[in-house]
C-alpha cells in the first residue's frame, strides 16, 4: 500500500530522489514526478501546489471509493500518509498535507456532531475516513519564496496543516530562501553536520542537496528527541548520528547504469 509521496525539487527525479525511494521502500512509497506539470520557475511554487492539492484530492477519492465499496475498512488501515518536498517540491508536499489535514479536521467536527446526535437518538454515528490517520510532512531544504512577492511564503505556511512537520536544513547553500528554520515545523539544522564532510554533491548540484543526503543515511527517519517533534523547535546536529555511510550513485564509479541520464 503507497503511503509515502515524495515530490521531487525543480531538476526532477534524480540519483539523490532515486536513492530515497529506495530507502524508504519501493512497494509503499511513491516519486511524484511534476516536471510536466511545472512552467517556469515564476510559477513553479504555484505549480507544485497544484499538483499536491490533485494527489491529495485522488488520495481522497481512493479511500472514500473503498469506503462506500465497504472494502474490508480499506480508510482504517491507512494510519499515516507521509508527504516528502525536496526544494521547491515543498510547495507540493505541503498543499498535499494541508487538504488532506483540513479535511481530517471537517470531518473531527463531523464525527462530534454525529456522536451528539446518536447519543440523543440512540443510533450508531457513522465512521469518517481519515480521521484516525497522521499526516507527515517533510520537507528537505524546501525553497520557500512564492512568486516574486511572497518571499515568505514558506516560512508563514510551510507545516502548519499536518499532524507532524520536520524540516531539515543548511544555512549555507546558495539557493535563496532556503537557509532560514521554518516556524511551524521541527527543524533539523545539518549545517555542521560531521557526515557532511564525506559527502560529495551531485555533478552540478552545490551543498543545497546535503539534507536530502542526510534524510537518506538516516533511513528516512528523525529522531525525536524532545517528545513529540515539537514545532518551532530547532536541533542543531553537531555530532556523528551514523556509523558508516553507503556510497551514493555517483560515487560509485563503475555502476554507470545506475546513473540518471541527467547526471551522466
Amino acid at each position: 500500500m503507497i503511503d509515502t509521496f515524495i515530490f521531487p525539487g525543480a531538476g526532477g527525479v534524480d540519483g539523490l530522489v532515486e536513492a530515497l525511494q529506495e530507502t524508504l521502500g519501493n512497494e509503499t512509497s511513491m516519486i511524484v514526478d511534476w516536471q510536466e506539470q511545472r512552467g517556469s520557475i515564476l510559477t513553479a511554487a504555484y505549480d507544485g501546489e497544484a499538483v499536491g492539492e490533485a494527489i491529495s484530492e485522488a488520495i481522497l477519492a481512493c479511500i472514500n471509493n473503498n469506503n462506500n465499496n465497504n472494502n474490508n475498512n480499506y480508510h482504517n488501515k491507512i494510519k499515516r500518509l507521509h508527504f516528502i518536498g525536496i526544494s521547491v517540491g515543498g510547495f507540493a508536499a505541503n498543499a498535499a498535507a494541508t487538504t488532506l489535514y483540513r479535511r481530517q479536521q471537517q470531518e473531527q467536527q463531523q464525527q462530534q456532531q454525529q456522536d451528539k446526535e446518536a447519543a440523543a437518538t440512540t443510533t450508531t454515528a457513522t465512521a469518517v475516513t481519515t480521521a484516525d490517520c497522521e499526516i507527515q510532512l517533510t520537507l528537505l531544504d524546501p525553497f520557500c519564496g512564492r512568486g516574486v512577492f511572497q518571499p515568505n511564503y514558506g516560512k508563514e505556511h510551510f507545516g502548519k496543516f499536518a499532524t507532524t512537520a520536520i524540516h531539515i536544513l543548511n544555512t549555507d547553500d546558495p539557493v535563496p530562501t532556503t537557509n532560514d528554520p521554518l516556524p511551524n515545523c521541527y527543524c533539523l539544522d545539518v549545517t555542521n553536520a560531521p557526515e557532511r564532510e564525506e559527502f560529495v554533491p551531485p555533478p552540478g548540484d552545490s551543498m543545497h542537496s546535503w539534507p536530502l543526503a542526510y534524510f537518506i543515511w538516516k533511513d528516512g527517519n528523525v529522531r525525536d528527541t524532545n517528545n513529540g517533534y515539537p514545532r518551532g523547535v530547532v536541533v542543531k546536529v553537531d555530532e556523528w548520528t551514523t556509523e558508516a555511510m553507503p556510497p551514493l550513485p555517483w560515487e560509485i564509479a563503475i555502476d554507470y547504469d545506475y546513473l540518471p541520464v541527467a547526471t551522466r
